[in-house]
């Protein structure tokens, strides 16, 4: 079984990924830390979506400022925050190939 958590702390959102068995054993368990920034250049907001590491996830900026440039800002604003979770950023791949 695998769940995932989210906990907010300080207008930030820590996940954590629990591998674990039926039994409840956890086998395996991580953390992850998103930082979503959105400054304004050139009159536009733009998306910038960090991994633990403070490097920018570029499929995922791709994705929201260049795929979505002809959405509303509130349409990127929830695909970044959807984007955040653990499980889809490990699937990025997959979803960013059939959507560019």
């Amino acid at each position: 079984m695998i769940s995932i958590t989210e906990v907010k702390q300080n207008h930030t959102s820590i996940f954590f990924r629990i591998y674990a068995t039926s039994n409840n054993v956890v086998l395996d368990h991580k953390s992850f830390h998103y930082r979503l920034f959105k400054p304004e250049v050139n009159g536009r907001t733009v998306f910038v979506l960090y991994n633990d590491n403070m490097q920018i996830i570029s499929q995922v900026y791709d994705y929201l400022n260049f795929a979505l440039a002809g959405a509303s800002v509130h349409t990127q604003n929830q695909s970044a925050h959807a984007l955040r979770l653990p499980i889809l950023s490990s699937l990025k791949s997959l979803i960013f190939k059939a959507f560019i």
